[in-house]
């Protein structure tokens, strides 16, 4: 499952990792100058029981489904590596 939530835009200075925060972020560190203006989450859902862990979150100013869709298989790919039965059907 994912979820995008609006956030205020802001940067500031982490003085335990010496960066600043707050600006587009897809998972490789800051990916430009842009301010985020969202966080794109992506959570597991229990299908035989009401819980949900969040697995990954991106800051985003926007994303295409395309790259969503990049994203998704992205962290599908995390999940089966690290031991989750996962399966993917891309197809239309």
């Amino acid at each position: 499952m994912l979820d995008a939530t609006s956030i205020r835009k802001h940067i500031d200075y982490s003085a335990a990792t010496g960066e600043y925060i707050g600006y587009v972020d897809l998972g490789a560190g800051r990916d430009s100058t842009a301010e985020a203006i969202e966080v794109l989450v992506f959570l597991l859902v229990g299908l035989c029981g009401s819980w949900k862990a969040p697995i990954a979150f991106f800051f985003t100013n926007g994303l295409t489904a395309e790259a969503q869709k990049e994203l998704m298989i992205a962290c599908l790919e995390r999940l089966s590596e690290d031991g989750f039965k996962v399966s993917m059907c891309l197809d239309p």
